[in-house]
């Protein structure tokens, strides 16, 4: 499975695909209890795959909100040494 922002020239990170089944033809002389636990393990089948992508989106954001702080921190630091060269400037 293939995500939009994939490099497809496998250079890039490739995100993991999540695993699903496929899905199971209908019996019509299926009793009530065995159509309620196919749609138990379907709902919990769909419940694991939101979970995981959630995962995957949460591992992106933060590792977006961390480089956005490093470089803050760095434009801070330039900052910090601007400011005393500039300082000195005007102390001339």
């Amino acid at each position: 499975m293939t995500y939009p922002g994939d490099n497809p020239a496998g250079t890039g990170s490739v995100r993991p695909s999540i695993p699903l089944t496929p899905e199971q033809d209908v019996n019509r002389d299926d009793s009530l209890g065995n159509l309620i636990r196919t749609a138990t393990e379907q709902v919990s089948t769909l419940v694991r795959a939101e979970i995981e992508l959630a995962k995957l989106e949460l591992v992106n954001s933060a590792k977006q909100g961390g480089i956005g702080a490093g470089f803050f921190a760095g434009a801070g630091v330039i900052a910090a040494f601007s400011a005393f060269f500039f300082f000195f400037m005007v102390g001339e």
